[in-house]
């Protein structure tokens, strides 16, 4: 049966004529056999009598592997899934849903790693704060921003791209009180963002006071009058699919991540070893790592559950079944196999593999 891996075929240190030769013959050996993905390999310098065998037969020296533990490539997920740091709650939120993760980077125009953003954090922020209800009502975001997340139909938009500090507030009660609750918050008319149905009353009157926008909720129809008085006012006004609950709490995901982002990181480099990265996971580090290449741009993402995944480097071990004449790093992948004539070593495997030792040779 094919595999889809590669697997190394590779004999012990300091090899000599049997590692390498065993090597190449058992790769073959599987290639003749259809089984694909098979690659002689070796862990040591040749020798003269090696290289006046394979000279001999006109094969190439088997691929030279110093090291093989696993590295941060090799468990990473490349190219994950990221966000630029103007980005809205609300598209962070997405991807997270989207894909099932709860861990995004935050990167610059040029990719450039900057930090990262989690469910954790942007959950944290839509917890209310019942002993700061002003702060509950605030939103930094721009108008844009508002539109795009609500699918909201445009208007009249002003100076609809700058990003600004606002507050949302629900046109619910009379027209007489709809202002005293703004009054007593101290929150400026020009920073107000006004939810309202289709109370006419109310929506003449926010424009009338100067508000920063009013947003109409339900699909609503807006009177001609209206938009014409909210144009002469300089006052934006969007109209919301959605219900006034619903556009409200849409309105508040609408705000950007920069003040969420956790700017603080350490940068792993994909040649990184995996067990050292496991130290850091075990020391209490955070629940996903970053992963950059030199100039800092965003390479992958490593997870702690990353590190449950099967290691992908796979080997048969020819000539020898003890560690400690193994190729650095055996003791971390998958071995699948041992063909062997020697004693037998300490070894153990986490499942049941093939193993021939025979006293031949």
């Amino acid at each position: 049966m094919a595999t889809t891996l590669p697997t190394f075929v590779i004999g012990h240190k300091n090899p000599d004529a049997d590692s390498i030769c065993s090597a190449i013959a058992y790769a073959a050996f599987k290639e003749a056999r259809g089984e694909t993905g098979y690659i002689p390999a070796r862990c040591g310098n040749s020798n003269a009598r090696i290289d006046a065998i394979l000279a001999r037969f006109h094969t190439p020296l088997p691929l030279y592997l110093s090291d093989v533990s696993p590295r941060v490539h090799d468990m990473m997920t490349p190219a994950p899934r990221a966000v630029t740091e103007d980005a809205t709650c609300a598209e962070a939120l997405k991807l997270l849903d989207q894909h099932a993760i709860s861990f995004l980077p935050v990167v610059s125009a040029r990719k450039r790693a900057l930090g990262s953003v989690s469910l954790a954090s942007l959950g944290h922020h839509f917890i209310p704060r019942l002993d700061e209800p002003r702060a509950m009502r605030q939103v930094r975001t721009s108008l844009a921003h508002i539109s795009q997340t609500l699918q909201a139909s445009v208007l009249h938009a002003v100076d609809d791209q700058h990003l600004e500090e606002l507050f949302v507030r629900i046109g619910a009660m009379d027209v007489g009180t709809f202002w005293k609750i703004s009054e007593k918050d101290n929150i400026p008319a020009g920073q107000s963002l006004i939810i309202v149905g289709d109370r006419r009353d109310v929506q003449q009157r926010a424009i009338e006071l100067g508000i920063r926008a009013l947003i109409i909720s339900g699909n609503l129809p807006v009177e001609p009058v209206i938009v014409a008085l909210a144009k002469k006012k300089g006052v934006s006004i969007l109209v919301s699919p959605h219900d006034t609950a619903t556009t409200a709490w849409f309105v508040r995901t609408a705000a950007t991540i920069e003040n969420l982002i956790e700017r603080k990181f350490t940068a792993l480099n994909t040649d990184t070893r995996i067990a050292e990265v496991r130290r850091k996971f075990a020391q209490g580090g955070p629940p996903a790592m970053i992963v950059t290449a030199d100039d800092g741009t965003l390479q992958g993402v490593l997870t702690k559950t990353d590190l449950l995944k099967p290691v992908p480097t796979r080997l048969i071990l020819v000539d020898h079944n003890e560690l400690t004449q193994a190729v650095p790093g055996a003791d971390e992948v998958t071995i699948t196999e041992i063909i062997d004539h020697h004693r037998l070593g300490p070894m153990a495997t986490p499942q049941p593999i093939l193993f021939i030792n025979e006293p031949v040779g």
